[in-house]
């Protein structure tokens, strides 16, 4: 009684080994309609249930395969030692391991002729009519004609081969045209009586004669065929290299023009930055601007624009430097707007009128009285800030920024086209102020919200990523801020280059979207410059 283990773990190639060692044939097991992989398990090919499946050598193949399905949910197949061929499924399991090599239908339908059937208590052999034995040689012809030969008891492959052969030993004249059935029946009665067939001499030279013509034309046939065999394998073989050839010079060409169009994106890249470089280049060149003027471009008289600083001035007075504050949202508070002097190494935003240092009007200047300031308009005058000063993140050179006078905030804030929609109140990074919109800022289409009604400072609100795409649209942000020497008012201000008829100097303080009189005077205020656009 055979067994055999089946789990879930146990895989393709284990099962195989076990089957051959146990019956000498070969398993096949599937997945589907596929050949399984050595590797699968047999729970991943639908094993239904785990255990030992018993069997007696005896089962025919087609119960086997039957049972494996029903009990194990398992699809098999039996094929020959070789796995030349799939087993019939009359044949038993100890049958299907002593299949020949490259055996044939056939030859597997005369076994099942005569193999042996056992039961469960006895084995009862397929009847023998007739036999002999000579020597090592037996010879059995069975009931149904079959002839079996066997040499020192093993069955012979090829029966007719071994009828030959101990015919020529024992001297047995025999026909080559005889089939296998009559050689066996004749050379038994031949060892049993000593009678000997009658045989056509001439008619046996004829046939031996055409026997070996036709083993010539077939030996001829077999070499020509292995010769065209050969042919069509060198030639695979040559058009495999070919393939291999063609893909290696495709792969190249894949490879070539991936470099050529990296190196034309490079190109293209390097060629796109030196444009852009080329064209920064030209811009200052061209208008006087620095990079760090802002993008929109603002009406401040019917045939006047400017283009605004990228923030507020700013100014150390131990280093003596000015500089635009980093963000359009930026302030200094009012505790360190109130710690200037001449030494102090610290950053304000807020000063006097036109103390931008010419003739002794300093920036640091806190004095109250009026003497320390100059009593004119600042105007294209060196008490203005931006054309006395190099500013060091705006060009670092003298003459490039200016103050706008009261005339042009008046224009910019009530009388360019569209004033209304174009000056809102808003919120930048958590700083209230006031959001200047260039003259194209609607033909733009931006699309962010902006309300030009609200007279509050919430609902325009913008964080700073957001604010980025306005400013890169040209938008324009000036920051409440103090004003005065004691820091006690906020406003949203900025000098202009003009004083009142009183002597009082203007500060454009845009509270009310309007030109308001400083009254503040010698008072302090922000500082936000621009450019002539040309």
């Amino acid at each position: 009684m055979a067994k055999l283990t089946l789990t879930k773990n146990t895989t393709v190639e284990t099962l195989r080994n076990e089957f051959f060692t146990t019956f000498g044939a070969q398993i096949r097991l599937y997945n589907g309609n596929k050949k399984a992989e050595m590797s699968d398990t047999l729970g991943g090919l639908g094993l239904a249930a785990e255990g030992e499946f018993e069997c007696r050598s005896s089962l025919t193949v087609g119960s086997f395969i039957e049972r494996m399905a029903a009990e194990h949910g398992l699809k098999v197949k039996v094929y020959t030692s070789d796995e030349w061929v799939a087993v019939l499924d009359g044949l038993t399991l100890e049958s299907a391991g002593k299949v020949k090599k490259n055996a044939v239908k056939a030859d597997m339908e005369s076994m099942i002729a005569y193999q042996r059937t056992d039961s469960e208590d006895e084995a009862t052999e397929v009847r023998v009519k007739k036999s002999a034995k000579s020597d090592e040689y037996s010879i059995d012809i069975l009931a149904d004609n079959k002839v079996v030969v066997k040499k020192n008891g093993v069955e012979c492959d090829n029966a007719k081969g071994s009828l030959r052969e101990l015919s020529e030993k024992i001297g047995f004249e025999f026909a080559p045209n005889w089939t296998t059935q009559q050689f066996g029946s004749k050379l038994v009665d031949f060892l049993n009586t000593g009678a000997k067939p009658v045989v056509d001499t001439e008619k046996t030279a004829a046939e031996n004669a055409k026997l070996a013509a036709e083993k010539a034309a077939a030996e001829k046939a077999k070499a020509e065929a292995e010769a065209a065999q050969a042919e069509l394998e060198r030639m695979k073989t040559e058009a495999a290299a070919a393939k291999a050839e063609a893909e290696k010079a495709k792969a190249e060409a894949e490879k070539a023009k991936a470099a050529a169009d990296k190196a034309a994106a490079e190109k293209a890249k390097a060629e796109a930055e030196k444009t852009k470089a080329e064209a920064a280049a030209a811009k200052p060149a061209a208008t006087g601007a620095s990079k760090d003027v802002l993008p929109g471009v603002f009406s401040v008289g019917p045939d006047k624009k400017v283009r605004f600083s990228q923030g507020n001035l700013q100014f150390n007075a131990k280093k003596y430097e000015f500089r635009f504050a980093e963000h359009q949202w930026d302030v200094i508070s009012k505790e360190d707007n109130m710690k200037v002097s001449p030494t102090y190494d610290g950053w304000i935003d807020i000063f006097g009128y036109g103390t931008s240092g010419y003739k002794g009007c300093q920036p640091y200047e806190s004095d109250s009285s009026i003497n320390q300031y100059p009593h004119r308009d600042i105007a294209g005058t060196n008490y203005d800030w931006g054309v006395y000063n190099p500013i060091t993140n705006g060009g670092n050179k003298e003459g490039l920024w200016r103050t706008l006078t009261a005339a042009e905030w008046t224009y910019l804030f009530s009388r360019r086209p569209d004033a209304s929609k174009l000056n809102v109140r808003g919120t930048v990074n958590g700083v209230e102020g006031m959001i200047l919109l260039p003259d194209d800022f609607y033909e733009k289409r931006i699309r962010i919200p902006i309300d030009s009604t609200p007279a509050d400072y919430t609902t325009n609100s913008y964080s700073d990523d957001v604010w980025n795409t306005l400013e890169d649209a040209g938008a324009v942000f000036r920051p409440i801020n103090i004003v005065g020497r004691t820091g006690s008012q906020r406003y949203v201000g900025s000098w202009t280059g003009n004083v009142c008829f009183s002597g009082s100097a203007y500060a454009n303080v845009a509270k009310s979207f309007d030109t308001r009189d400083g009254n503040y005077f010698p008072d302090k205020c922000s500082v936000r410059l621009v450019q002539d656009v040309k």
